[in-house]
């Protein structure tokens, strides 16, 4: 399994793992960000990615 997808599977235990009412909360703000993401195809990708990156860079 890669590191990848050992980070995927993490996740998706969290957000299962997560009261009902957050979990549909991540899973309808996941929904919106695969949906811009696909609107703005590469752009988004790379929009995702950013925002990503300055999050991580704030901490």
């Amino acid at each position: 399994m890669t590191e990848e997808q050992q980070t995927l599977r993490l996740l998706k235990f969290t957000v299962a793992s997560m009261a009902e009412d957050d979990r549909r909360r991540v899973e309808a703000a996941a929904a919106d960000l695969r949906e811009m993401v696909k609107i703005y195809g590469d752009h988004g990708v790379i929009a995702l990615a950013l925002v990503g990156a300055e999050m991580q860079a704030a901490d």
